[in-house]
């Protein structure tokens, strides 16, 4: 019988699902972040996370439990929007639901994941991306990270697009920003890990540059190493 970890605030909630879940899945539930890690040692095979927890944030828990990741990792949040969906996926989770929301949602949601847990695992694009950025350190939660996620495999399609003109207004409509919001977002994204830097690591990704890379070489260099 597989194992469901429940790390949720809402005692209610919490109970309900235990209900619903108990006749096909051992259930283990717990209401704080400090709690959830302990029990995290147990191995389960589902985690119900919700991404508001007292003391401590979804995404930092999941920051912080990367060698103990469930297979299969549903978050509840009460704002949803494109960069929490992307951070969620970047640190292990394989889905994000609204709340309030029902339990019969919650329920099918895990039944959808672990079908497609069977399904042969291929590596995207935006998956590649995802670990040189996390390799580089730039920060998963930053509005920077998640649009060079989905801008490096854009720009690696056609490398003669111009960044400000044709490749940050596609990034742009993906998020809801404006395309000088990208550009910022990029900026301060790539700066903040080079202040951080391992440098013989980012040598080896720029072995050319004694400085900060601009957003056009960064976005290069990495469009490259997908071809790679």
């Amino acid at each position: 019988m597989l194992t469901v970890l429940l790390v949720l605030e809402s005692e209610d909630f919490r109970l309900a699902l235990v209900d619903a879940l108990q006749r096909d899945y051992h259930v283990i539930p717990c209401g704080d972040p400090e709690t959830g890690m302990r029990l995290l040692k147990q191995r389960p095979d589902i985690l119900v996370l919700d991404l508001l927890l007292p003391g401590m944030d979804g995404l930092t828990f999941l920051e912080n439990t990367t060698t103990l990741h469930p297979p299969v990792i549903l978050a509840l949040t009460p704002q949803i929007s494109p960069y929490i969906v992307q951070a969620v996926s970047d640190l292990g989770g394989g889905f994000v639901i609204t709340k309030p929301c029902t339990i019969r949602a919650v329920t099918n949601r895990i039944s959808d994941m672990l079908r497609k847990l069977e399904a042969p695992f291929q590596a995207d694009p935006q998956t590649i991306i995802r670990d040189h950025l996390l390799a580089l350190r730039l920060s998963i939660s930053s509005d920077g990270f998640q649009q060079l996620r989905i801008g490096i495999p854009l720009f690696a399609q056609d490398k003669t697009q111009r960044l400000s003109k044709e490749l940050y207004p596609a990034i742009a409509q993906r998020f809801g920003c404006s395309a000088e919001a990208v550009e910022r977002s990029i900026r301060d994204a790539i700066n903040a890990a080079w202040l951080i830097r391992d440098e013989s690591l980012w040598h080896s990704y720029f072995p050319n540059l004694a400085e900060c890379p601009t957003n056009k070489v960064f976005i290069a260099q990495l469009a490259e190493l997908l071809e790679m």
